[in-house]
Formats: structure tokens, C-alpha cells, sequence
């Protein structure tokens, strides 16, 4: 793997997201999750950072 793309870094940024509740069949997280791999980021696609933390 060159160095300008990188590996989405799921574990990180997903209980981070507004739609962290949402099935990874549904969207926005279906379209994030079949992009395994991202020039110049970890960030998945449709990353949205949370207002309030979600537990």
C-alpha cells in the first residue's frame, strides 16, 4: 500500500460519529464501510463527529 492512501481506521472514528447507532447495512455507515481505504486520511467517508458523546 503506497503511503498517500490509507487504511480507514473504523475502531477510532466510529463511536465518535453521529450515526454510530445506525446498522452498518443502512445509511450513511454502508457507504462508509465499503471504502476500506482513503488517499491522505484514516476519517471514514460519511464521518460526522458526534455533538453530544454517545454511550
Amino acid at each position: 500500500m503506497s503511503d498517500w492512501k490509507r487504511e480507514v481506521d473504523y475502531a477510532t472514528y466510529c463511536p465518535k460519529c453521529k450515526s454510530f447507532k445506525v446498522l452498518e447495512t443502512d445509511e450513511p455507515c454502508n457507504e462508509c464501510m465499503t471504502e476500506c481505504a482513503r488517499e491522505g486520511t484514516a476519517k471514514p467517508v460519511k464521518f460526522e463527529e458526534a455533538k453530544v458523546k454517545i454511550k
